[in-house]
């Protein structure tokens, strides 16, 4: 009698190995897939820092851009407003006066421009 509890017991163990075993593969299996998941976020994560930072250094360069034309266009509003100032404040002025003002104006910026 002590036999059969033998054997239920040893195919109770069996039984229970060969469960263990199958948990084991499909955990390693899982554990596999998730490495490879890690892995691929992991380069994702590296694309993006450095798309992030050509944006920003892109960022840095229009800032850059952005304050040199707004110095350029508040050197143009101040010669504006002192052409209008001349205009305005000689009452012998003529048009022809505030032309060559300008064109002269014009001539300066060129020659600002060459290097």
């Amino acid at each position: 009698m002590s036999y059969i509890y033998i054997i239920i017991a040893l195919l109770a163990s069996g039984g229970y190995v060969a469960y263990s075993s199958y948990k084991i593969s499909s955990l390693k299996s899982e554990n596999e897939s998730l490495s490879q998941a890690v892995q691929v976020s992991l380069r994702a994560n590296k694309e993006l820092e450095i798309a992030l930072d050509e944006s920003e250094i892109e960022h840095k360069r229009n800032l850059e851009f952005l304050a040199k034309a707004k110095d350029k266009n508040e050197k143009e509003r101040v010669y504006v407003e002192r052409v209008k100032y001349k205009i305005i404040s000689d009452k012998n002025s003529t048009c022809r006066r505030a032309i060559n003002d300008v064109f002269s104006r014009l001539q300066q910026q060129t020659r600002d421009s060459k290097p």
